[in-house]
């Protein structure tokens, strides 16, 4: 896959930060600032229009997909650490717009939502996500699957349920 054209443009701001603008075709656009040094603080503004173009090589069936918004973050020893903020996300019938936390360090990525709004085609309310995580392994770590749940089991007394669902109001 050739992605073209790639323009980059950095001008010194103040002492000790630049600006920058970037795009690649008519794909990805950006727009912000960096202060180069210990901790290479940044802030972007982004938007990806039709990335199913860029990664249909990878991925066939990948849904249209657009992302817009902004990021602000910086270095942290080994990896990067920041605020996500995604005014306008679509990928396939999947919506999204809120805020999520990121880490990276050690080769292992941690995602949480902040406030995340989910959209999903099939349903009229969004569903919104305020705490929890997802965690990837460190690179080079050795894990395997679990098939047993990380809660304990229930006591054979509260393992079945009967009944029927109650009305809706």
């Amino acid at each position: 896959m050739t992605l073209n054209p790639l323009e980059i443009r950095g001008t010194p701001e103040r002492s000790l930060s630049w600006h920058f603008s970037a795009t690649v075709s008519s794909l990805l656009r950006l727009e912000g600032r960096v202060a180069p040094g210990q901790n290479w603080n940044h802030q972007v503004e982004f938007a990806l229009e039709h990335a199913e173009q860029v990664l249909k090589p990878w991925f066939a069936a990948w849904p249209t997909s657009t992302l817009a918004g902004n990021w602000a973050g910086q270095v942290n020893g080994d990896g990067v650490i920041g605020r996500l903020n995604v005014k306008r996300g679509q990928i396939g019938a999947l919506g999204l717009n809120g805020a999520i936390k990121f880490s990276d360090g050690g080769g292992a990525a941690t995602i949480q939502p902040e406030v995340l709004m989910v959209n999903l085609a099939s349903s009229k309310t969004p569903i919104r996500l305020t705490s929890g995580a997802v965690k990837s392994p460190a690179r080079g770590s050795k894990h395997r699957a679990s098939t047993s749940p990380p809660w304990p089991a229930l006591p054979a007394s509260m393992a079945t349920t009967t009944g029927t669902p109650a009305p809706a109001k």
